[in-house]
């Protein structure tokens, strides 16, 4: 009886408590900020470690979990062939729109549609972390908002922090486009923004911000009309949700975060590595392979960053220095090494390297663990304020022993792109990477000095048709058009074998190129890249040697791995054209000197490869205009050589843009969108003289107007924050400060976003419209100092030519290429 009287008890004390969820499970406008989540996506990186990706928003839309978002939010796809990665979610709920959401569960997908831009995932709660079983949810308006309306826009965009972002704005008016209905607002939203809501004074969810259509970018938002999806959500929420094979790792990896935010220790058993913290700083744990150690309430912070490399070999010392070169390869022969001593970390024998890069001078410690190697890169902070904190965690890692796992691959078959290496020989070790376009790594066992891998691209409908020949010209072509620019770093760029037709394994039409880059210090990089066009692709074998070695070293090593190289199916080419050698006795300085008769000029580095007869050449030294015969000109003179375009059609098609001419050494030339007329670039001033001689004068009101571009910028960055100072005096921001505004986002980071680094919340007023008037155009500021802006027609954006390597800069990584045939057409 009284169990009984128990569990009537029980269940009367239990009704309330159901009775209050059921009535609180679906939200009203005031708390409809609970009902979005952020979504991180995550994926394997090359060498097969869990990293995030990306983030994005959603919307939950029933109590067991079910979150729309946006199809570009869940997917990361292969830039090869645009086929979807295995990837897998973190779901981090809304409890508090003032703190951070709790990221203590994942998800399973359920369904997507790539043209409507929309998906379907079910929450997953993590076993041993207090996750909830069911969700208070928002629910879907059945009619479209008006225009005048009002609405509220929930997400996580990047600019926003680490909380909720909410902003208010009116319905502008609507659209239709992509078979969808579309919102206007000016409702403020940005990237990460991307799958939450849009919600109408009842609490309904009217809309889905995106940023997955780039021609609906701008200062005016654009949200989906959820009126649109609702057949289509209604059609696949009863779907049955699918685990990603990468669930499991997900969860252990989310444990591992939610256990670094309540301890001072980092502790992994694979490797086995333990760092211990100061109390006030925190741990960023990006992936499995990745730590950051900061105190990130002081931007004067030093930091302690952690790298873990995997290898398919046992590693130790020996190996450090070659290691870090590897690690380096992308910047190497800007590198000075400077020493590289021994020391002990955390028990193992290990290397400390000193080396200077672009001025600045930096250590690493690098240990040997297993089939590991640890990267341990620190600052100190501001005035070395935190050398002591940084050396304390230096000094307190633990590095155990552990077993490695690994595997040794003896051969390797791409059934997808119809290729097989046969390592059996014993010369090379083989890793197989996580990546369509980089599908295989290997290293020689000898010094593992020789690194190596395989790459593919899928070919375009030209390159398909070209012969070797022409395909071996224009890579030439392409390395001796970026001499010049390495030059201008202190990088000499060498060609020092090539050849049109090379046999590798059963293929006998390799384009064979050996190039060597080097510093002034003498680091040095060699190279040689074996190109297979064949059907769909391109099959390059490259290979990378570190150090003052030679490759005839390595002869057998490089045999043994061409004889285990076959292409399934290949028919041999029949050679019917002669087969090209790089001729490399003829000096550099030798070459581009061209002597006109009839202009009695003799021109070479220091101005303009080729003349035309009857041109004008305006010379800036003392600014005399010359024509044919009129003068003769001094090597080092700058020249500047105008040209009318006479096909019309061309012109109407390359107007405002920079184009490089792939069979001519790279020579580059501005077509200006006005005037008819193209420029000749040359060198960094001529450039320099030309694109600001071409320039429009304009207001900064009007330039702000253009969204920046902020690729390739180059100079003295005082404050770190990766904008050169002559960029932020151009763009009116405190070159002292990474965040001008001090609203806790750098300046860059602002503008990336759509934001302007110069006043706290504001956007951007961006005008797509007149950017797109404005197209190639080059812009003079009148109310500054007179800087230079060149707006780019492949994207609209303006990008800066503050000094004669930044307009050289511009030219060089926006220009696009053109045959000599289509060149000749213009003039």
């Amino acid at each position: 009886m009284r169990k009984i009287v128990y569990l009537i008890l029980g269940i009367f004390l239990v009704l309330p408590t159901l009775y209050a969820n059921a009535a609180e499970s679906v939200l009203d406008a005031s708390n409809a900020y609970k009902g979005i989540v952020k979504i991180y996506l995550f994926t394997l990186d090359e060498s097969g470690m869990l990293q995030k990706v990306s983030s994005g928003s959603g919307s939950i839309i029933d109590s067991s979990g079910l979150v729309l978002t946006n199809y570009h939010v869940v997917t990361e796809t292969e830039e090869l062939d645009d086929s979807v990665k295995n990837v897998a979610y973190q779901i981090c709920v809304t409890a508090d729109r003032d703190k951070e959401p709790d990221c203590s569960y994942t998800a399973r997908f359920i369904a997507s549609d790539k043209d409507l831009d929309v998906a379907l995932l079910k929450i997953q709660k993590i076993n041993d972390l207090n996750g909830l079983s069911s969700f208070s949810y928002l629910t879907t308006a059945a009619t479209s908002i008006n225009s005048g309306d009002t609405l509220k826009v929930f997400g996580y965009p990047g600019i926003g922090g680490e909380t909720i972002t909410i902003s208010q704005g009116v319905v502008s008016g609507k659209s239709s486009k992509y078979n969808l209905d579309w919102i206007k607002t000016d409702a403020d939203m940005s990237f990460g923004n991307s799958g939450g809501a849009g919600i109408d004074n009842n609490g309904k969810i009217v809309g889905i911000p995106t940023s997955g259509r780039s021609d609906m970018l701008g200062s005016v938002g654009y949200l989906v009309d959820i009126v649109s999806i609702t057949s289509w959500i209604n059609n696949n929420k009863s779907k049955g949700a699918v685990a990603s094979s990468l669930e499991m790792r997900l969860s252990d990896f989310t444990k591992k975060e939610k256990e670094l935010k309540a301890t001072d220790v980092f502790n992994i058993s694979y490797p086995s590595i333990k760092i211990t913290k100061p109390s006030t700083w925190v741990f960023q744990y990006y992936s499995e392979a990745s730590l950051v150690v900061e105190d990130e309430d002081d931007e004067d912070s030093g930091y302690l960053s952690m790298q873990i490399i995997k290898y398919e070999y046992p590693v130790d010392v020996s190996y450090i220095d070659q290691a870090f070169k590897a690690n380096s390869l992308n910047m190497l022969p800007l590198i000075n090494i400077m020493k590289s001593e021994n020391v002990s970390i955390g028990g193992k024998p290990g290397k400390m390297i000193s080396y200077s890069y672009s001025g600045q001078v930096d250590k690493e410690y690098i240990v040997a663990s297993g089939n590991h190697m640890i990267f341990l890169n620190y600052n100190y902070g501001k005035n070395d304020k935190d050398k002591t904190k940084i050396d304390g965690m230096i000094n307190s890692i633990v590095l155990g022993d552990y077993t490695p796992n690994y595997q040794n691959l003896t051969s390797y078959t791409s059934d997808k792109f119809g290729f097989s290496f046969d390592f059996v020989g014993g010369k090379w070790t083989a890793t197989k990477n996580e990546s369509l376009a980089t599908p295989l790594g290997f290293v020689d066992k000898k010094t593992k000095s020789l690194i190596g891998a395989i790459g593919i691209e899928k070919l375009d409908a030209e390159s398909k048709e070209l012969t070797n020949n022409e395909l071996y010209e224009l890579a030439i072509q392409e390395i001796d058009g970026a001499k010049s620019m390495l030059s201008m770093m202190d990088v000499k760029y060498e060609i020092k074998n090539a050849k049109s037709y090379f046999s590798i394994g059963n293929v006998n039409n390799a384009i064979m190129i050996e190039s060597w880059l080097s510093n002034k210090q003498g680091v040095s990089l060699k190279g040689r890249d074996y190109s297979i066009y064949n059907g769909d692709y391109k099959y390059t074998i490259t290979l990378m040697l570190i150090g003052n070695i030679e490759f005839s070293a390595y002869d057998a090593e490089i045999k043994q791995l061409f004889d285990g190289f076959k292409i399934k199916d290949y028919v041999a080419a029949t050679i019917s054209e002669d087969i090209l050698s790089y001729n490399n006795t003829v000096d550099d300085a030798g070459k581009g000197i061209f002597t006109d008769p009839g202009l009695g000029a003799s021109i070479g580095d220091g101005s303009v490869d080729v003349l035309t007869d009857g041109l004008g050449v305006s010379i800036d030294s003392d600014g005399v205009n010359v024509s044919a015969g009129d003068l003769n000109v001094s090597i080092g003179d700058t020249v500047s050589v105008e040209i009318k375009v006479k096909d019309e059609t061309m012109y109407k098609r390359l107007k405002g843009k920079i184009m490089i001419k792939v069979g001519d050494a790279g020579k580059a030339y501005y077509i200006h969108p006005e005037t008819e007329n193209m420029y000749f670039l040359g060198k960094p001033d001529d450039a320099f003289s030309v694109m600001r001689s071409q320039g429009k004068g304009i207001k900064n009101s009007d330039l702000e107007r253009i969204p920046v571009g902020l690729a390739n910028l180059q100079g003295k960055d005082s404050d770190s924050d990766g904008l050169p100072d002559s960029f932020e005096d151009a763009i009116g921001t405190d070159k002292a400060k990474k965040d001008s505004d001090g609203d806790g986002y750098d300046d860059k980071q602002e503008l990336a976003n759509g934001y302007s680094p110069k006043g706290k919340g504001i956007k951007l007023k961006l005008d797509d419209e007149f950017s797109n008037k404005k197209k190639g155009v080059i812009f003079l500021q009148v109310e500054a100092k007179g800087e230079a802006w060149y707006v780019n027609p492949a994207d609209g954006k303006r990008y800066f030519l503050g000094r004669p390597q930044d307009a050289f800069s511009v030219m060089r990584n926006l220009g696009l290429g053109i045959s000599n045939a289509d060149f000749d057409k213009m003039d």
